[in-house]
């Protein structure tokens, strides 16, 4: 069964997927001093997670309109060059407060 990329919030996370975004890990280690757990080492790490080719694609077969060439039948270069451009587009966006 297709998923509805009507839906807004999957189209969020598509573009969040599409454009890459960063997390932060914490990890925490603990052992027993004088009887209590207590942290001993605490580790924060911070993570780029690229762009996803795929949920480009996603998102632009869906924003594919009549007479248009969709992502599906675009080459590899093709597909690069374009998710470049619209992560160009999206940081303008973003720069400019549209996003």
């Amino acid at each position: 069964m297709k998923k509805d990329l009507n839906d807004e919030a999957l189209k969020k996370l598509l573009l969040k997927a599409a454009k890459g975004y960063k997390i932060a890990e914490v990890t925490v280690e603990y052992s027993e001093v004088n009887g209590k757990m207590q942290v001993t080492k605490r580790k924060e790490t911070k993570k780029d997670v690229p762009g996803d080719l795929k949920a480009l694609q996603m998102l632009l077969e869906n924003e594919k309109t009549e007479g248009s060439v969709g992502a599906g039948e675009l080459s590899d270069e093709e597909l690069e060059k374009e998710k470049l451009r619209l992560l160009e587009e999206l940081k303008q966006g973003e720069k400019h407060g549209k996003l």
